[in-house]
């Protein structure tokens, strides 16, 4: 296992970025929100125009957003103050990009660098960086943390999960009950379980503490092309989103049976992350379309709100501490947020 230490350097950028708003007039009438609502995306350009943003994370802590670059040997992550609009740039010695993060306790970011292969452990405060290199030949997709603080890594291509136990600095292989299930997006809910999309057609419910996996099949249904899941408020509702159709899936976990819910019936959309707002409603990345879906569980109604740029490929969504929905956009080097207007 090779470790790395250094320090990177953070670069303050403010007043630097273009501000775009587009209101979507079509007034939406849910069950849950106040009627006659609708929205508005206003979108904050990232200063380096050439940047390509993916998977916003929210740090309730210092009210930031913060997304890697995955354009190559960018080497950077950047940080959004959602209050001030400043961007900052972290760049990251010996990472040529940065795709997923995920946040641990003291505030510290866990990422992947894809390409070097590596797993990346980076402190704001002090700018101190130290990246491992990561024992797998899969595409690596997702990252998420268990309660005792350990990483789990998903890939595809792959029939193993990879768990880095953070206190002895060793991973561990843990075989899918399938093989080759290309584990992909990874969710966890309040008891510290772990929820994931397999592209074969499952969803699997991973103990991290007993390292155990099961897999749940729909029986009259398919899912084709699975690749993020989202728990609902509650914990008692899986969802999934299906990238091979305009669509999302749910799995009730007391019963375990799956629903199909049909989108927009747009096969261009290709729905990928999800995010919750305030209201309890469910915003869906589309991936291939300057749209996001938003859908409303207690009537299994959905509408689409239009992104300003033209080619967003907005994949992955994020909610902050008041349920405002950001959003990321590689095509349009822009981090976004939805408001809500009545």
């Amino acid at each position: 296992m090779m470790v790395i230490v250094g320090l990177t350097v953070a670069t303050i950028i403010g007043a630097i970025f273009l501000t775009l708003t587009f209101v979507n007039n079509s007034s939406l009438d849910y069950s849950s929100l106040p009627k006659k609502t609708s929205f508005s995306i206003t979108e904050y350009k990232i200063p380096d125009l050439t940047s390509s943003p993916l998977f916003p994370v929210y740090d309730n802590m210092r009210h930031v957003i913060w997304v890697g670059d995955t354009r190559n040997n960018s080497s950077r992550i950047w940080e959004f103050d959602i209050i001030k609009h400043e961007f900052v740039e972290h760049k990251l010695d010996s990472v040529r990009y940065v795709t997923v993060i995920t946040l641990d306790s003291d505030g510290n970011l866990w990422y992947i660098d894809p390409a070097s292969r590596f797993l990346g452990h980076y402190n704001p405060n002090n700018q101190t960086n130290k990246i491992i290199k990561i024992p797998s030949n899969g595409t690596l997709t997702s990252i998420v943390l268990d309660p005792a603080g350990n990483v789990w890594i998903s890939g595809t291509s792959s029939d193993v999960f990879l768990k880095y136990y953070v206190h002895n600095a060793t991973f561990l292989e843990i075989p899918t009950p399938t093989p080759h299930a290309s584990p992909l997006g990874m969710a966890k809910d309040k008891s510290g379980t772990i929820w994931v999309a397999e592209a074969i057609g499952a969803l699997a419910r991973v103990d991290p503490t007993l390292n155990k996996i099961t897999e749940y099949h729909p029986h009259d249904i398919k899912l084709k092309i699975p690749v993020a899941t989202q728990l609902d408020p509650g914990d008692a509702i899986v969802y999934i989103t299906e990238h091979g159709e305009d669509a999302l899936f749910s799995f009730d976990t007391k019963s375990e049976n799956f629903v199909r819910h049909a989108l927009h019936h747009d096969p261009q959309a290709l729905p990928y992350g999800m995010a919750f707002d305030k209201h309890g409603n469910l915003w869906v990345a589309e991936h291939t379309v300057n749209k996001v879906a938003v859908f409303v569980p207690s009537t299994g109604y959905s509408t689409e709100i239009q992104i300003p740029s033209p080619n967003p490929l907005t994949q992955w969504l994020a909610a902050d501490e008041e349920g405002r929905i950001w959003l990321a956009e590689p095509g349009g080097a822009a981090i976004g947020v939805i408001n809500e207007t009545n």
